[in-house]
Order: C-alpha cells, then sequence, then structure tokens
C-alpha cells in the first residue's frame, strides 16, 4: 500500500489521470454526436454566423483529438484543438 500511496504523489501521475479524464469524457461527447447526429450542433454553428461544415470539423476533433491524447501521440497539437474547440463555451 505504500507505494502505491507513493506513486500517487507523483506530479505526472496526477497530469497522466486529469489527461485521461478530459479526454475520455470529450471521447464520449464526440461518440453521442456520431451516433445521434449532427444536426444540432449544425444549428448551433449556423445560429453564429458560421458555415455548417465547421460542425463537421467539431465532431472529428471531439472525437479524433482525445484519441491522439489517450493514445499519447501530437499531444500538443490534439490539446490545442481541444482548447480551442472548449474556448466558445467559456
Amino acid at each position: 500500500m505504500n507505494k502505491f500511496s507513493s506513486a500517487l504523489r507523483q506530479p505526472a501521475v496526477g497530469f497522466v489521470i486529469l489527461r485521461w479524464i478530459v479526454a475520455g469524457a470529450l471521447l464520449l461527447h464526440g461518440i453521442s454526436k456520431l451516433i445521434n447526429g449532427i444536426a444540432p450542433i449544425q444549428g448551433l454553428v449556423l445560429s453564429a454566423g458560421l458555415p455548417a461544415y465547421v460542425a463537421y470539423g467539431v465532431v472529428i476533433g471531439e472525437v479524433l483529438a482525445p484519441i491522439l491524447v489517450l493514445v499519447n501521440r501530437f499531444l500538443v497539437s490534439a490539446a490545442l484543438a481541444i482548447a480551442f474547440m472548449a474556448t466558445p463555451t467559456t
């Protein structure tokens, strides 16, 4: 048990856990959009004055970026894509 508690006090372990939680939650949102369709997202994009094809970029970003984060590839690019998608929500 001592090994386990000392491993959890490492900042790197905390960052990995946080990265997996955020990427997993975003991936679930992306999968939900794939299953239920992107019509609601297109409505939001159109109401913001953007072209409808931007909704496909949102879906690709919500599926591809979390997968890249989970497999630890192109991490900076994927994190920037996630941050860019999260910017309008704040």
